[in-house]
């Protein structure tokens, strides 16, 4: 079984940005709209919207504290 979880932006540009570039997260699915990103076997999108979801809680795991930073 898997999923996708999906949270809407207002700016799904910044978005991409932050987590390819920042995080380390690698583009799953480019829908123009969409974004699904993936972080090992963790897959979450976000689409462009005129409203942001404000609330919620994207949860990474790594092997060591080094890794986080």
């Amino acid at each position: 079984m898997s999923g996708i979880i999906f949270l809407r932006t207002l700016n799904l540009g910044q978005i991409k940005k932050f987590y390819l570039e920042q995080v380390g997260c690698g583009q799953w699915l480019d829908q123009e709209e969409c974004f699904i990103i993936r972080h090992g076997n963790l897959l979450f999108g976000f689409c462009q919207s005129n409203e942001a979801d404000t609330c919620g809680i994207i949860t990474f795991f790594y092997d060591t504290p080094g890794a986080v930073d």
